[in-house]
């Protein structure tokens, strides 16, 4: 991510944890990023099945063919510079078009999933675990603990101020969200110790400690994703427009294209 002011460094620390950890962690069985070098035979064959629809078209990409027992790597010594979000709008609506194609590949393509994953226990445990039980059912609860630790944020500064608006319980205990807080920002401290060269780590040292922050703002647009996906489906039409596409029509016909 090119240096661009805080939220640029916000998204270097995460696209670097998510490429140098998550997929080099899967081996040759990783997922492709927005910037991707295909063997033109292969790209012909997924884009044969593919739906079209710009919402997590490369990860339609890598299940496809994937479930064709292709192989995808990470290679890190191809550095590719891309420009971040610029503002929390920004984020917020790329962020909405990410959850909503998530939603949309693994209710739509998941026999492609199964595929793709079979006698691949280490990205079984990756797509189905990890990405569609913890990513997608567990959201609910991911609102409900988002909902906690705004109360015991607000407790600890209630009882900072000696108003007592906010009554004392084992729920809104003040320490629930110091312990997370600090549980979230040494896990990220390490992992950009693990992952980042010197000179970026320089870079987004100030940001680390406000960065479990940005990790909480995800919770809202991915929510506002997978609400699209249902009002679509309900009403024809989406809860939040992000800027990916602006053809409502469209997008219905895609969500019912199967890979």
């Amino acid at each position: 991510m090119r240096p661009d002011g805080w939220w640029a460094d916000l998204q270097h620390i995460e696209y670097s944890i998510a490429l140098e950890i998550a997929r080099k962690g899967l081996g040759d069985h990783a997922l492709t990023s927005g910037v991707a070098i295909y063997r033109r035979e292969a790209l012909e064959r997924a884009l044969a099945l593919h739906s079209l629809s710009v919402y997590a078209e490369d990860l339609s990409n890598s299940l496809i063919l994937l479930a064709l027992q292709e192989k995808v790597y990470y290679d890190g010594r191809v550095v590719v510079a891309t420009e971040g979000q610029r503002s929390l709008r920004g984020i917020v609506s790329q962020r909405v078009g990410w959850a909503f194609g998530l939603i949309q590949i693994y209710l739509r393509d998941f026999p492609t999933i199964l595929q793709a994953t079979a006698a691949r226990p280490f990205l079984a445990y990756h797509l189905l675990v990890y990405t569609g039980f913890m990513g997608l059912v567990l959201q609910p609860l991911r609102l409900v603990a988002l909902g906690l630790l705004g109360l015991s944020l607000a407790n600890g500064i209630d009882a900072a101020l000696g108003a007592s608006w906010i009554p004392d319980t084992r729920w809104t205990n003040p320490l629930h969200f110091w312990l997370v807080y600090l549980q979230c920002t040494i896990l990220v401290a390490s992992q950009a110790l693990l992952v980042l060269p010197r000179d970026e780590l320089r870079r987004v040292a100030r940001v680390i400690p406000v960065y479990f922050f940005y990790a909480l703002l995800q919770t809202v647009p991915t929510t506002l994703g997978y609400l699209n996906w249902i009002t679509l489906h309900v009403w024809g039409r989406r809860a939040y427009r992000d800027h990916y596409e602006a053809d409502e029509a469209l997008i219905r016909r895609q969500m019912a294209s199967s890979a």
